[in-house]
């Protein structure tokens, strides 16, 4: 599942009117969310994703089949990295340029980074966690 939601994070797709999400993740959304302004929703089968601005930062939330939440992702900048992972992504991966950077916080407060890297050949995601490991979560050629 959490697969799906890193891919539909870095992905933008078509929105979902309000009215095909489930009023449940409506409420929380909107008492979680309460500042949250340009709100678009998506809606599949496996998940509902709310994508928004809040306080100048792009996020989104994701709630599962069952209308509980997921995670929470907000878009940063490189820059905003754990200070020892982005040292081990410019030592490892010079060469490559970042597109996206995303801070996820799972339903259980547990606080991973994305980072898809590219370069001519090759699109490489990588996961790091708060104290700065590093791993590829996930390789594709261009």
């Amino acid at each position: 599942m959490f697969a799906l939601v890193l891919t539909a994070a870095f992905v933008t797709r078509a929105a979902a009117t309000p009215e095909n999400v489930d009023a449940r993740i409506l409420n929380h959304f909107a008492k979680t969310f309460a500042s949250a302004e340009n709100v678009t929703w998506k809606h599949t089968k496996d998940f509902s994703k709310a994508s928004f601005i809040r306080n100048n930062q792009r996020m989104e939330v994701f709630y599962n089949d069952k209308d509980e939440l997921i995670c929470v992702t907000t878009y940063i900048g490189l820059k905003d990295l754990p200070c020892a992972a982005l040292s081990n992504i410019q030592d490892r991966y010079e060469g490559y340029y970042c597109t996206s950077a995303i801070k996820c916080v799972d339903a259980d407060g547990i606080t991973h980074y994305y980072t898809q890297m590219e370069n001519d050949k090759k699109i490489v995601v990588l996961q790091s966690d708060t104290e700065g490991y590093t791993n590829v979560y996930k390789t594709s050629r261009k």
